[in-house]
């Protein structure tokens, strides 16, 4: 049986949906990435990812084929935690 969400918490996700589609951000300069930690570096790639999946609608087998075979691997483990 499906879950039903209020409508003041599906409004709230939509409003928090659209403050990020709109939020600006200027690229980081290559300067400004060098100065990242290897950490900060893969957050910051994990929420582009996100953001284009989101965007496009893709599903998890679409993206997965743009990865490298190792990199799926990891990713599929990390789901299965």
């Amino acid at each position: 049986m499906p879950t039903r969400i209020s409508d003041d918490i599906w409004r709230q996700f939509q409003q928090e949906l659209a403050a990020v589609d709109h939020k600006p951000s200027a690229p980081l300069s290559r300067d400004e990435l060098a100065r990242l930690s290897p950490e900060q570096r893969m957050a910051l790639a994990r929420t582009e990812f996100m953001d284009i999946k989101r965007k496009y609608g893709l599903k998890v087998d679409d993206v997965l084929t743009f990865l490298p075979e190792e990199e799926v691997v990891t990713y599929l483990q990390q789901l299965m935690n």
